[in-house]
């Protein structure tokens, strides 16, 4: 008998099982987080973590590892049929519109304040003094004039594009939406010439961390200085957008390293399309076998940055001048921060206690006593932690992996098989509805329902279940009518 892919996987066939349960499992593991990982009292594995993996943080990765085996498959089939042309605007226009969505939903992230704000230049402070004393005594006597511009307005409108630009937008629609457009030049390629690309993608975040997005993304300044060499400051990027403030999820270039691990989606495709099931599930479980082993290994480079032997680099440059108490003081925005974050002092190697990083998702980050008395971590802050705030290459190479591992289960269970989980075709098949409906009813309803820095765990699991049962009874309404979201 000849082993055929299965008929699904070409470009103008409809559904694929073993994606949809892929993505319905994505999605079903997100709600749960989403909701029990908000609450102090919940188990501490279904929290995000800054700095370290937990097994929230492998859920975004997911995500967009899907969204880039069903963009190689619909580019596919609509460029024939479309133009290229008409594709890409397309897909420009609907990658947009989930940076729109993720607005509607988490709003912009960034607010003007009271209107007197405009009266005042946000770079200089100066104080617009006459124009502002004016404005008020319009407001005392109900003359206001029904179009008079502030002197300020547009300095201030300024200055938080860049803030919404650097952070603020960036949530995992966004996210999803800015790799997209990020990636588009590249989805065409062939499979080699993406993995060229992919790997490409991986280095340039790397190099520009060294070269300036470590400093932008956390926002270092001291009193409104950018650049100062002789204290370890030249975050110069940040004097260009002249906004502070640490990034969510990677911020504006954190997309180079999401870009990976779309393209790794993308990739999978290629292989269930061209493949038998029963050849494809292991080409996929090894490589995603490879890519976690490799992301560990490289993990393992933060040991070099334990907390007692990498101190005293980071004192050499960052300690400013001597506090009030008479000892050393260091600057505010470096307390916990290698003195160079992305390339290690391989000096350290015999100082170290342990040579092995935790390990992803399991393990439990150690303590040293001199990190516990001091209440730092045990690692200064470096790139080679798997952190889902810098989007760091572990933590790329270690998600993607997980993915990958994980898709190679639903194409053994879905396409060898003949399965699939009735709850994750669901989810599967409207996942944007999905997300739409359980974010929207927990910041709207359930989240001014319940303090969730008080509620014990008994009635956490109670009203988990009740949630989860009107999420999915929401989704399940949408599913027997037909109707699902696109974009």
């Amino acid at each position: 008998m000849t082993l055929q892919p299965p008929p699904s996987l070409t470009p103008t066939s409809g559904r694929i099982v073993s994606m949809d349960q892929f993505r319905g499992y994505t999605v079903f593991a997100m709600i749960i987080v989403n909701y029990l990982g908000k609450f102090t009292n919940s188990w501490e594995r279904l929290k995000h973590d800054d700095y370290w993996l937990n097994f929230p943080d492998i859920i975004m990765p997911a995500f967009i590892f899907a969204v880039g085996f069903t963009f190689r498959l619909t580019i596919l089939k609509r460029i024939p049929q479309m133009g290229a042309l008409k594709t890409y605007l397309t897909y420009f226009k609907r990658s947009l519109a989930l940076v729109l969505v993720s607005i509607v939903i988490y709003g912009a992230g960034v607010e003007f304040g009271p209107y007197e704000n405009f009266f005042t230049n946000p770079y200089t402070g100066e104080i617009a003094a006459e124009e502002l004393a004016a404005y008020q005594e319009a407001v005392k006597t109900d003359s206001l004039p029904f179009y008079e511009m502030p002197p300020y307005f547009w300095e201030n409108c300024q200055k938080l594009l860049a803030k919404f630009l650097k952070s603020a937008v960036w949530e995992t629609l966004a996210i999803i939406g800015g790799t997209q457009i990020l990636t588009m030049t590249v989805i065409r390629l062939s499979f080699w010439w993406r993995v060229v690309a992919m790997v490409g993608f991986s280095f340039t975040h790397l190099f520009i961390t060294w070269w300036f997005n470590w400093q932008f993304m956390y926002g270092w300044q001291q009193d409104e200085i950018w650049v100062k060499p002789e204290i370890g400051l030249n975050n110069w990027m940040g004097e260009i957008f002249q906004t502070g403030g640490r990034s969510w999820d990677g911020g504006l270039f954190g997309l180079f390293g999401f870009a990976s691990v779309m393209l790794a989606g993308s990739l999978c495709y290629d292989i269930q399309s061209k493949l038998p099931a029963q050849i494809a599930w292991k080409k996929i479980a090894l490589t995603g076998l490879g890519l976690f082993v490799a992301g560990y290994l490289l993990s393992c480079l933060a040991c070099l940055y334990q907390y007692d032997v990498a101190e005293a680099a980071s004192d050499e440059i960052y300690i400013s001048g001597i506090g009030k108490d008479g000892q050393p003081e260091k600057n505010r925005f470096v307390y916990d921060h290698a003195a160079n974050p992305v390339i290690p002092d391989f000096s350290n190697y015999s100082k170290i206690d342990t040579y092995l990083a935790p390990f992803p998702v399991l393990g439990d980050i150690p303590e040293t006593p001199a990190s516990k008395e001091a209440g730092y971590p045990y690692y200064l802050k470096n790139y080679w932690i798997t952190a889902k705030r810098t989007i760091t290459l572990p933590y790329a190479l270690i998600t993607t992996g997980i993915a990958m591992l994980t898709l190679s289960f639903f194409i053994v269970f879905c396409d060898i098989w003949g399965k699939k989980i009735r709850v994750f075709e669901m989810l599967g098949m409207n996942p944007l509805a999905a997300y739409f409906l359980h974010k929207v009813f927990w910041l709207s309803f359930w989240k001014n329902t319940f303090d969730p820095k008080t509620l014990t765990p008994w009635l956490i699991a109670v009203t988990f279940v009740i949630y989860m049962t009107l999420v999915l009874g929401m989704v399940r309404s949408l599913d027997r009518q037909k109707i699902y979201i696109r974009m």
